[in-house]
């Protein structure tokens, strides 16, 4: 038996046929043993040894059938097992024994057991489901403020994620401009908008693979590529073509990425008219993004005593933040009357590579105007994504 659930226990089947398999292995083996050892003597007039045996095998049986806990809806199969397995083939062989008196006390202790056991596993299966009940709903509802990855690590005890790493993807940072002055104009409805602003965010980035890593104010920092468990990617990892260039898996992963990161955009700038129209009375929303590629280190920052978070660090945080600032010189001041949401996006050369070059992308050099800190950043990709107020469904 011990055995055998160690088989189970090592094997990726469900829990639900682990304990059906288990259930059939425990009847199996009881038949064989009994046929081997006990059942031979009590036919050969030794019919009270069952007394003996039988009580053991009662409580056994009870034992483990409370350790398991089986869920509700799956008990009576098990009892079903149980029955044609052991019980049906225990009543032939004591009413073969021919001594009413033993069979009338074995097949008693059995359906003691059997019934006893039944209901106090069904009880106990009850409250462990509830248990579990608690526990999802727990932690959905930590999941709302710890986010995906640390709830996975702290409930499915998934510690490497929250290991320090190293990892390689694209940072951004955006803004919405000129905040301070639609904060006066609007009063109380902006902060409503921001609430609301955010909310889109986080869905927005959640639904194209990205992660929202801080919100500050009207401010996000974004990473796509940096925060997803790797697992999931391994069909990633191999060499393939994308427009007919070979590429590595890391590329291609990078492209995966990319390709999220321009969608998420563009949503964004979709999501913004329409708030906008709700909120601000279809105030024309700019926002500015600085968007960055390399390694930046994953790691839990903070103290206990005040609260923990996993935070990422390095340069293209830095790089990102200064892009983001530069997109100023390139805000379309005399926007379409149509727009009600414009966005300017800066890449930097780095993560320009994995930019489709088409009309809406714009290599712009800086060298008459240089980058604050990243001076040595020569050129930048300009793109920018709108939305009009003729696709903007009415409120």
């Amino acid at each position: 038996m011990i055995l055998l659930g160690e088989l189970l226990y090592k094997s990726k089947v469900s829990r639900s046929k682990k304990l059906t398999i288990w259930m059939i292995g425990f009847g199996v083996i009881f038949c064989l043993t009994s046929l081997v050892f006990i059942w031979p003597l009590s036919l050969s007039g030794f019919g009270q040894i069952m007394l003996y045996v039988n009580g053991g095998n009662c409580s056994l049986f009870v034992a483990l059938l409370v350790a398991l806990s089986p869920p509700p809806k799956l008990l009576p199969r098990l009892i079903m097992i149980f029955l044609m397995l052991v019980v049906l083939p225990l009543s032939v062989v004591t009413i073969l024994t021919k001594q009413p008196l033993i069979t009338i006390a074995v097949l008693g202790d059995t359906s003691f057991a059997v019934i006893g056991g039944t209901l106090l596993t069904y009880l106990i299966g009850k409250k462990l489901l509830k248990f579990a009940e608690l526990e999802i709903s727990l932690e959905q509802r930590a999941s709302e403020f710890l986010g995906p990855i640390v709830t996975k690590a702290i409930y499915s005890g998934r510690t490497d994620l929250l290991a320090k790493q190293v990892r390689r993807g694209f940072i951004v940072v955006m803004d919405i401009r000129e905040s301070t002055r639609l904060q006066k104009e609007f009063g109380q409805q902006w902060p409503d908008f921001i609430a609301a602003y955010s909310t889109v965010i986080a869905n927005i980035c959640a639904t194209r693979r990205g992660y929202v890593q801080k919100t500050t104010g009207d401010g996000h920092l974004i990473s796509f590529g940096v925060m997803e468990d790797r697992e999931g990617f391994l069909d990633l990892l191999d060499s393939d073509k994308v427009e007919g260039k070979i590429v590595t898996g890391k590329d291609r992963r990078l492209i995966y990425f990319m390709s999220h990161l321009l969608k998420s955009l563009q949503d964004i700038v979709d999501a913004v008219g329409l708030l906008s129209m709700q909120y601000l009375s279809g105030h024309v929303i700019k926002l500015g993004v600085g968007i960055d590629k390399g390694d930046v280190v994953t790691q839990v920052q903070g103290h206990a005593s005040s609260h923990l978070e996993l935070d990422i660090t390095g340069e293209p945080i830095n790089c990102a933040s200064r892009l983001e600032a530069y997109s100023k010189q390139f805000s379309i001041k005399d926007h379409d009357d149509d727009q009600i949401g414009v966005l300017t996006a800066v890449f930097s050369p780095f993560a320009a590579d994995y930019v489709p070059l088409d009309e809406l992308s714009i290599k712009s050099p800086t060298t008459e105007l240089p980058i604050r800190d990243f001076e040595h950043l020569k050129w930048v990709i300009v793109r920018r994504f709108s939305a009009k107020r003729t696709e903007i469904p009415s409120v």
